[in-house]
């Protein structure tokens, strides 16, 4: 027998379902995660530029829609303005969601513990929502606390590797208590 989360989704091989099992994956999450809540980082992207009042050039438009080079496109932007870090506040803003549903981030905080029983869990996600979650299921503060991001990431495979730990940065989150640190958006950065 496998696993699948839904009749539509994928089959896990049972393996993964072991090896999870034994505390031996670590969950990766991207913009999937909190979708159609949060716009994924192309529709993050599409939003930054309407809000700013920009019309992506013939480069970005190529970089965006051959490559899906995203990252390239908002630095070439950032260059355009007389203020670079407009993006930045931009996207805080749009990914400032006050009410959102939790239940896929309250399954796959479950599902990310270490052999230990500790919490392990990478995102690229700028939100809060993993924090909010926690908090939801484990009380107050504890998203806070679990939480790393910007200077205070861990080396990886050593002990003080745990928790939800956002690769790209984390957005500011005063529902979860979290403050913000500096944004990975653009490839320059």
């Amino acid at each position: 027998m496998t696993l699948r989360f839904s009749d539509d989704g994928p089959a896990f091989p049972n393996d993964l379902v072991d090896r999870m099992l034994d505390g031996d994956v670590v969950f990766l999450c991207g913009a999937g995660v909190s979708a159609p809540q949060l716009p994924t980082f192309g529709e993050l992207v599409d939003q930054i530029y309407q809000s700013i009042g920009v019309e992506p050039t013939t480069a970005e438009s190529f970089a965006i829609k051959k490559h899906g080079r995203y990252e390239e496109a908002l630095g070439a932007v950032a260059r355009r303005l007389v203020n670079p870090a407009r993006i930045y506040d931009e996207a805080a803003g749009i990914l400032a969601r006050p009410n959102v549903d939790l239940a896929h981030h309250r399954t796959l905080l479950r599902l990310s513990r270490a052999r230990d029983n500790s919490l392990l869990l990478v995102t690229t996600n700028f939100d809060g929502l993993f924090e909010r979650a926690l908090d939801a299921s484990e009380g107050p503060g504890r998203g806070k606390t679990s939480s790393l991001a910007g200077q205070a990431l861990p080396p990886p495979g050593t002990d003080t590797c745990q928790g939800i730990i956002h690769l790209h940065g984390r957005i500011r989150d005063a529902e979860a208590g979290l403050e913000a640190t500096p944004l990975v958006l653009t490839s320059a950065d």
